[in-house]
This record gives structure tokens, C-alpha cells and sequence, in this order.
């Protein structure tokens, strides 16, 4: 009984032993003996700073490719009205929504693809992807950009981009987020407007902080031409900041809530009152940190739907 197991287990170990399957393993090992893995693993490239800059200079690209329409070939530019509106239709390459969506993916991750698409102007009309007949451009320098981590949100990494504007020798601030996607960076969160303005430089913040002291430091925080500054200050004894928030943004622009306390003299004939006053201010970026005041009153500005 022992001997015929012992031939039993002979046979199957010669079989195992001249199958394909070993023959296999041992090319695997054999591979792997030689210093060469059996199976190929794709890695991602590290984020660096230059890869994030490269990243958004590609998308900057691309939105400027679709803004002025695509490259159209002889006799392809064709406009049509819509709506009392003037429209063109894409180039052949990105006239309809699966070659633009396919040519947007290759930066986008599919959320800010979708998310893109929603709050675009570009129409779908008979069949094919039309914009309204404008031009576009912009002169910030995007492969001359730098670029700075900022934070990480779940899975995507944010970084503050530092961009030349052309030839002036100025800087435009904006944040960007990046994802990886399998075994490439993709843009998370496209280019938007750094607006996160510290205290300590907040227009707002300076323009009653020296009202009193300095009406000429105030009136440098406003680029709002029909504000009368020295009406504004005339009776007022004394102003203290009680609260200074942000309570809505757009594209381009952040709006703050300002509560501030104030001692107002018997003459005063002005629209604050003694005690507790809150007005809101619409800030914008004008140069490299520095943000000034383009519109101030007692109601928003920016209404949120």
C-alpha cells in the first residue's frame, strides 16, 4: 500500500513538473532571478510643483483652444443666429459632445468634466457644439507660472499658482486642484481666482481701522469712484470692528460682512446709527496680494441662488 502511494504521488509530481503551467513559473522565476519583475507595474509619477504648473499651463491650453473655437480648416467657419444671438460652430475635431468631451477629459477628471460642461455657454445645436461668435484671450503666462501646496481635501491636493501677467511684471493669483486618476495627474478643480485675502491686508479691515486716523489709507482701499469718504466720516466720534466675515464669492470676486460699533456725534446726519452697524463690501484681487474695495453699501452685492 505504501509503495503504491509513493508512485502515486511520483506520477503526479512528474506531470506537475512537465506541464505548462511549470514551465511558466519557471520562466517567472527565472525573470525574476535576473532581476526583472514577471509582471509590469505601472507607477505614477510624484506631484511635484513643476508637474501642477504643467498641468494647469495644459488646461489653460485647452480652454483657450475651445474658446476661440477649435482650429477651423478652409470653408468650415460657419455661424448661424439662435435666440436673437450670433453663434459658431466648433472645428470638426471638437463639433460634437463626444470628441469635446474626450478632448476636455484629457486634463479633467470626469467630475470637473461634468461640472464644466454644466456651466458652459457652448450649446448643442442640430447635432452639433456651437459658442456664441466672440474672442478670447488672455495674456497670463502659464508656463512661466510657479507654483505652492496650499492643502490636501480628501484626494485632492490643492496649490496657490503665482502667474505673470504678459510683460507688466505683475502676478495673478490662482488656486488649483489636482487628482490622481489610475497612473496620471488629472486637473481636479480648475484655475479659480485666490481670494483669500489675510486680515491683516483686507481692504475692508483697513478702511475702518484708519477711517479716523487716515482717511488718505482708506480712500486708497477703494477703486469705487462715487463714494464720497469724507461725507461718510463727518460726525463720527468713534468706529471699532466688531466682526469682519466672508459671506459670498463669484469667479472674480469675494464679498465681506462688516459689523462694526460706533460713537456718533448729536449733528451726525448721516445713515449709521449709535451702536452696532453692519455693511458689506465687494473685493476683488488687483495686483499681486493686493485687493481693493470696488463696491460698498448696506445690502449684498453678490446674491447667492
Amino acid at each position: 500500500m505504501n509503495t503504491k502511494k509513493i508512485l502515486l504521488l511520483t506520477g503526479l509530481s512528474v506531470a506537475l513538473f512537465s506541464s505548462p503551467f511549470t514551465m511558466n513559473t519557471e520562466s517567472a522565476l527565472a525573470n525574476n532571478l535576473s532581476g526583472k519583475p514577471a509582471v509590469q507595474i505601472n507607477k505614477i509619477a510624484p506631484l511635484t510643483e513643476e508637474k501642477v504648473v504643467s498641468l494647469a499651463a495644459q488646461w489653460a491650453s485647452t480652454s483657450s483652444y475651445i474658446q476661440r473655437g477649435g482650429d477651423y480648416k478652409e470653408g468650415e467657419y460657419k455661424t448661424f443666429t439662435y435666440k436673437d444671438r450670433t453663434y459658431r460652430y466648433l472645428s470638426s475635431d471638437i463639433d460634437t459632445k463626444k470628441e469635446l468631451y474626450h478632448y476636455i477629459r484629457k486634463t479633467l477628471t470626469p467630475k470637473e468634466t461634468a461640472e464644466w460642461f454644466k456651466n458652459t455657454e457652448i450649446i448643442e445645436y442640430k447635432g452639433k457644439m456651437a459658442q456664441l461668435e466672440a474672442d478670447g484671450g488672455s495674456i497670463l503666462d502659464w508656463k512661466k507660472a510657479t507654483a505652492e501646496y496650499v492643502k490636501t481635501e480628501k484626494k485632492t491636493k490643492f496649490y496657490r499658482l503665482f502667474i505673470p501677467i504678459g510683460e507688466t511684471g505683475k502676478k495673478e493669483m490662482q488656486i488649483i486642484g489636482v487628482e490622481q486618476e489610475r497612473t496620471k495627474w488629472k486637473v481636479a478643480k480648475m484655475p479659480y481666482l485666490d481670494l483669500d485675502i489675510p486680515g491683516n491686508i483686507n481692504p475692508a479691515f483697513i478702511f475702518f481701522n484708519f477711517l479716523l486716523k487716515d482717511d488718505t489709507t482708506s480712500q486708497n482701499q477703494l477703486i469705487v469712484e462715487d463714494f464720497d469718504l469724507k461725507e461718510f466720516k463727518k460726525g463720527i466720534k468713534k468706529v471699532e470692528i466688531k466682526n469682519l466675515e466672508e459671506v459670498a464669492r463669484n469667479a472674480a470676486q469675494v464679498e465681506y460682512s462688516v459689523t462694526f460699533h460706533t460713537d456718533l456725534e448729536k449733528s451726525y446726519k448721516g445713515c449709521l446709527k449709535n451702536g452696532l452697524n453692519k455693511m458689506y463690501f465687494l473685493i476683488q484681487q488687483t495686483d499681486e496680494m493686493e485687493f481693493k474695495v470696488v463696491s460698498l453699501g448696506f445690502q449684498p452685492h453678490i446674491v447667492e441662488e
